[in-house]
């Protein structure tokens, strides 16, 4: 009697060990996101976090579960993040990120989750060949844009420069009033869509320069593969390109 006990208690503890176990326990991470830097991350007028990171590090979250992981965001400066990534602080770092070479020392880079060089657009005919020519003139951009924020830095050297923003930019591009305007800053692969436009060989901003990543403590290596799996996933999704048109990018 008493060994078939043992060997009913024997049984037991296998299946709670390996029949139960087959469920991950659920680990908490951190994501450091830093919201002033629109459109990718800032705040709107009820103070709530919005943006092309946030929405995409929400999709991420949801993703993670699956692999055990628990997503909690901290607000924080931009540049505390990184030292709290390396210091194990926070697990992550999702805010606007491009690759620095400083920066790699410290920290892990994921995949690039979003890359597009931004160039300017003209009409045909125009005289404008080199981004020099844009003195007193007018850009033409979409509101709360990446190219907005460019623009809007290249205005702060040159005060001759005027910027037109608009809501809907594609709406503009294909209107009668794009005919007329001087310049326009858009997405190297957005801007190809326009036939009836040229677009100037000098880049307004590379494709390097506009490639962003999330960063991970070093030592971390399990969640970073995890993270560039859901990455890769993510881009091949109807949401990025949902996301990508929403925020202008």
């Amino acid at each position: 009697m008493k060994r078939i006990v043992n060997a009913i208690l024997t049984a037991t503890m296998t299946f709670v060990l390996f029949g139960c176990g087959v469920t991950k326990e659920k680990e908490k991470i951190y994501i450091g996101i830093s919201p002033d830097y629109p459109p990718f991350e800032s705040k709107n007028i009820d103070g709530e976090i919005i943006g092309f990171d946030f929405e995409m590090s929400k999709w991420i979250a949801e993703k993670l579960k699956s692999d055990g992981y628990i997503v909690e965001w901290k607000e924080m400066d931009f540049d505390t993040i990184t030292s709290s990534v390396q210091e194990d602080k926070i697990d992550l770092g999702i805010s606007g990120f491009t690759y620095d070479e400083q920066r790699a020392k410290q920290v892990s880079y994921s995949d690039a989750y979003y890359g597009s060089a931004l160039v300017c657009v003209v009409p045909k005919g125009s005289d404008i060949t080199k981004l020099s020519d844009l003195t007193g003139k007018t850009i033409v951009v979409q509101t709360g844009s990446t190219c907005e924020k460019v623009a809007n830095e290249m205005k702060a050297t040159d005060d001759t420069i005027t910027i037109e923003s608009v809501e809907d930019i594609n709406a503009f591009m294909q209107s009668s009033k794009a005919k007329k305007m001087d310049a326009c800053f858009l997405n190297e692969a957005d801007a190809k869509e326009y036939k009836d436009f040229k677009i100037l060989k000098e880049e307004v901003k590379t494709l390097e320069e506009n490639t962003y990543y999330a960063i991970g403590n070093k030592d971390n290596k399990e969640l970073m593969e995890a993270l560039n799996k859901v990455i890769e996933e993510f881009k091949k999704s109807e949401d990025y390109k949902t996301f990508t048109e929403k925020w202008g990018l």
